[in-house]
């Protein structure tokens, strides 16, 4: 199975940098439009007081209400397939605690394993390090800086513009 049958975005990893001057800012930013490719929505300049930081941070916010469906339903309904496929398997093998208490040792295991594959969707459709970049950005917007934050759509426009980024000298952040 292809992981991005799990995402409902098209663009899962973000890439910013922060910029001390509104013109390096968006010269980067033009540079990586045209350069790499990338269309105005996928290269956002961010200042200080932007009233639509969360806009531009996540852009697709239908994308993130279909990911945090797709990964709870896909990996809860796994986790209680496999639940299945364990207490099955236990049994089968004759384990004692298993064949004296069938019912219970099954709700058991097919709850632990169906609430397993549901913490596992949470973690996917909210990975902690996209929090953390943003927090980072907000940091650097209230002490007067610019942000230039990028959507890639693909692995290849990643590495084009940590690429484009590491070679014109900026530190890029980047989430996963």
């Amino acid at each position: 199975m292809d992981a991005q049958v799990l995402f409902g975005e098209k663009a899962t990893t973000k890439l910013a940098a922060v910029f001390d001057t509104e013109v390096d800012a968006n010269g980067v930013a033009e540079q990586l439009r045209s350069a790499a490719g990338m269309n105005a929505g996928q290269v956002r300049v961010l200042a200080p007081g932007d009233f639509k930081f969360d806009k531009k941070l996540e852009p697709e916010p239908a994308g993130v209400a279909r990911t945090l469906v797709r990964t709870h339903v896909i990996l809860g309904v796994a986790g209680f397939v496999l639940g299945i496929i364990l207490w099955l398997g236990l049994y089968w093998a004759n384990v004692g605690l298993i064949r004296s208490t069938p019912y219970p040792s099954a709700i058991a295991i097919i709850f632990f394993l169906t609430m397993a594959g549901l913490l596992l969707g949470g973690f996917l459709a909210l990975p902690p390090d996209q929090q953390s970049l943003a927090g980072r950005l907000r940091k650097a917007l209230t002490e007067g800086k610019r942000c230039v934050i990028v959507h890639p759509r693909s692995p290849e426009e990643c590495d084009a513009v940590e690429r484009m980024l590491t070679q014109g000298g900026v530190t890029a952040m980047r989430s996963v």
